[in-house]
């Protein structure tokens, strides 16, 4: 990464006025406050699209049914915060997962192939764009992992356990733009922990509501009730993924 970087500020110190500038290495966007301001802007945004909320009283019933107690009950709170970490901890850890294999990669690609994996970031950006805006159907990747916990297994190590198996299951809202973190992960050049911190950034965004949803009676009745005014979600994020990911595609291509 950082001998890219250096490559990068050396050619635009040394470039002719009359060539077309290159884009920055995606290890420099990576790193950028911006970048991480973005990300848990999709997290939160991901976690409003109305059928991902369409699910948080289920997972809300999961949590209180650990505890037995009811939602909106104090009790709720710890679990849901667990439920969360567990969240996190699986995404982060497939952001590391991604970067770790880009970086490999990167290590053995010269020339074109160095740009391939910033194209195909770009082609999947693209894909999960029109996906959300239901003009490419395609069977979303996920695993769905149905947790068998032995009886007695505490409340918040239940809830963890099903935060961090959930976290990547398939969803119709949530999964083209982690899909597209994900390869935005690989292709950035950038060390493991980094791309585990872009995707624990976006968990914080993700399980926000989750949170809220579990603060306090009728939070999750609250929360729910924000579908109808979060219809634009999934659009929006629609053509922002498709609009990045041609102007990441046609920046690489055409420097």
């Amino acid at each position: 990464m950082v001998r890219e970087e250096r490559e990068w500020e050396e050619e635009g110190g040394r470039k002719d006025a009359r060539r077309r500038p290159r884009p920055p290495p995606p290890s420099v966007l990576a790193s950028s406050p911006a970048t991480f301001a973005v990300v848990l802007a999709a997290g939160f945004a991901t976690s409003l699209s109305p059928c991902t909320l369409s699910v948080l009283p289920l997972t809300i019933g999961f949590i209180s049914a650990r505890v037995a107690a009811a939602p909106g009950s104090a009790r709720v709170l710890p679990s849901a915060a667990a439920f969360a970490a567990g969240t996190a901890s699986t995404l982060a850890g497939a952001g590391m997962a991604a970067a770790a294999a880009g970086t490999a990669y990167a290590g053995v690609g010269s020339g074109p192939l160095r740009d391939a994996l910033p194209l195909a970031a770009g082609v999947v950006a693209v894909a999960a764009g029109l996906n959300l805006l239901g003009l490419l159907r395609a069977r979303l990747p996920g695993l769905d992992a149905d947790l068998a916990l032995p009886e007695g297994t505490p409340p918040l190590l239940a809830a963890f356990a099903a935060g961090a198996g959930s976290a990547l299951a398939a969803s119709p809202c949530a999964t083209p733009v982690l899909a597209t973190l994900l390869a935005y992960a690989a292709a950035a050049d950038t060390p493991p922990a980094l791309g585990g911190a872009l995707l624990l950034t976006y968990s914080a965004g993700y399980v926000a509501p989750l949170l809220a949803a579990a603060a306090g009676a009728g939070g999750a009745a609250r929360v729910v009730a924000l579908r109808g005014a979060t219809a634009w979600v999934s659009p929006a994020a629609g053509v922002a993924l498709v609009l990045g990911g041609t102007y990441a595609v046609a920046s690489r291509l055409l420097a």
